[in-house]
């Protein structure tokens, strides 16, 4: 979920140490590095035992350190937003493909004009439902890119924790995106055997871009999701990081005399280098459900629910497509096309 904060209370940002703040998962060893620090003076003072080492190369490794830790962080964070405009976008396509599709229609409201506006929503629902399934499933969307189907995916045993999802009805009705796609392109060029009027070329077109750009967007998030940052560069990082942070006490013991004082450096220094590191890893697949990731269930469900209001009756002006969303309440929001595809309601309302 995204942690929401006001960026001008800064003693609620400074003092907020709950889900989604970096101090729970860093603060055992920058208390481990201040009590190492404690333990080297108290060592130096009352047994003359001296465990300082020369700070010459550890500046060396200090450099290469922070280069590491910035440079990561700077391309995971530029990924991150990069990947959040994608989101918007892909979701975006969805209500757009909706809506359009609801107005080009509106003059005609025929039978069969309706169960072609109910064959567009069904197929749409299903596109969004199953894209979104498979954004937020890291070993799924490495299997799918690496050219399995979505059948055979689905048959494999995916109770590693790289697998969020674990509800089995979710499973069965997934769907592969792509075929769907083609699927609801193969419905929007039939418009003709529907609709009294058939659409026009512009309209026909308007669609079907639509279809491409959250298709395109999808593709774009798939890759994402299922490419990590590259190991060996991880894997210095974490290794950089880790003999830095340890040597710290026994360098910074030489230079300042004040016991306190050192563990007040060294307590910070901790967290800012281990920290940044973990945000980084945190940031670096925003779709799996965990604080500060895109809330994708939500944004899903409230295109959802923008569908079913564009195509599940004949759309004739705006006010009557206000009316029909405010007059919906929590318990009734058009759950009707959702719930036959996937059994289940939506977890989010377009109120939330």
């Amino acid at each position: 979920m995204t942690v929401h904060y006001d960026a001008k209370n800064h003693t609620q940002i400074l003092f907020t140490f709950s889900e989604g703040s970096v101090w729970g998962k860093c603060y055992k060893q920058c208390l481990f590095n201040v009590g190492v620090t404690i333990l080297i003076y108290v060592l130096k003072e009352k047994y003359d035992i001296n465990l300082a080492i020369n700070d010459k190369g550890h500046s060396f490794l200090s450099i290469l350190t922070s280069f590491l830790v910035v440079t990561r962080m700077s391309i995971i964070y530029s990924r991150f937003w990069s990947s959040r405009e994608v989101v918007a976008k892909m979701y975006r396509s969805g209500r757009r493909l909706a809506s359009k599709t609801a107005v080009y229609t509106m003059f005609d409201s025929s039978d069969e004009a309706q169960i072609y506006r109910e064959q567009i929503m069904r197929k749409l629902l299903k596109l969004i439902g199953s894209s979104t399934y498979i954004i937020q499933d890291n070993a799924m969307s490495i299997a799918l890119v690496e050219g399995c189907d979505v059948e055979d995916v689905k048959r494999r045993d995916f109770s590693s924790k790289n697998a969020i999802k674990s509800n089995s009805h979710d499973l069965e009705m997934l769907q592969d995106p792509d075929l769907l796609g083609l699927s609801l392109h193969a419905i929007i060029v039939d418009h003709a055997k529907y609709l009294s009027k058939p659409l026009l070329m512009p309209h026909e077109l308007d669609l079907l871009t639509e279809l491409d750009n959250y298709l395109h967007s999808y593709s774009t998030l798939i890759k994402t999701a299922s490419s990590p940052f590259p190991f060996p560069v991880v894997q210095m990082t974490y290794t950089l990081v880790g003999i830095y942070l340890l040597t710290l006490p026994f360098v910074l013991c030489d230079d300042i005399r004040n016991k306190y004082v050192a563990a007040t450096v060294i307590l910070f220094l901790t967290y800012g280098f281990l920290g940044l590191t973990l945000v980084a890893t945190e940031l670096q697949d925003p779709f799996n459900g965990d604080p500060n990731d895109f809330e994708m269930d939500k944004y899903r469900d409230r295109v959802a629910n923008g569908v079913e209001a564009d195509l599940s009756c004949v759309f004739t002006n705006l006010d009557d497509w206000y009316t029909r969303n405010d007059d919906k309440d929590d318990d009734n929001q058009n759950k009707f096309a959702w719930a036959s595809i996937f059994g289940t309601d939506m977890s989010y309302s377009s109120g939330t």
